[in-house]
């Protein structure tokens, strides 16, 4: 089956990580399919993307990105597909299929729009899905579970995005996957890297 080998394995991962974190920073640039952390070396998995396309994408953007106390490494693996787990099966709980979860799909075209906005891990991150009324105060907040928030702005038109910079890459990398898909008032929040003011024109 050549046109699915879309299949990454990760490594160098943090103590305590869970499939949906790994699943919502692999799902900034590209749609995922499953997540294994391997049962017998938790600080590695395979990270299945929805094609080559997808996977190519993470590759170029994520590898070597901070995350918890050390640099991720990324590696196309030789398996076609992730295993899923069956019934009743130990590693379980290792393993989750995304390939129905909406929120990890950001790439359902391949023309979507979103292909022309993505940056590599940086402090700054790009909100948008914020619902009308939204106090800056409760976004600060929010964000600042994850590290320090060192500026926020709404976009001058239209309140319903925000940038935020964070004191550090990989506290915006912990940010993105504790506040993508976050419920605000009724909404589910969109977080993505945004471009670093600097290489801004």
């Amino acid at each position: 089956n050549a046109e699915y080998m879309g299949v990454l394995l990760v490594t160098r991962l943090p103590e305590g990580v869970t499939t949906e974190m790994v699943a919502k920073l692999f799902g900034a640039y590209g749609d995922v399919m499953c997540v294994r952390i391997l049962y017998k070396q938790r600080n590695q998995a395979l990270v299945e993307m929805a094609d080559t396309m997808h996977a190519n994408s993470c590759l170029m953007h994520l590898d070597l990105c901070p995350f918890g106390e050390d640099r991720i490494k990324i590696l196309p693996s030789k398996h076609l597909s992730v295993q899923r787990p069956s019934p009743g099966d130990v590693e379980s709980g290792f393993c989750v299929d995304y390939s129905s979860n909406r929120a990890m799909h950001r790439f359902r075209s391949p023309t979507a729009k979103v292909w022309r906005n993505l940056h590599k891990p940086s402090p700054l991150l790009h909100v948008a899905g914020i619902p009308d009324g939204t106090a800056e105060d409760t976004l600060m907040a929010i964000f600042g579970v994850f590290g320090r928030v060192v500026s926020f702005s709404f976009f001058a038109t239209d309140r319903h995005m925000a940038y935020v910079e964070m004191a550090s890459t990989s506290e915006a990398v912990a940010a993105l996957i504790g506040c993508h898909d976050a419920p605000v008032i009724g909404m589910a929040l969109r977080v993505s890297f945004a471009k670093p003011r600097h290489q801004r024109d």
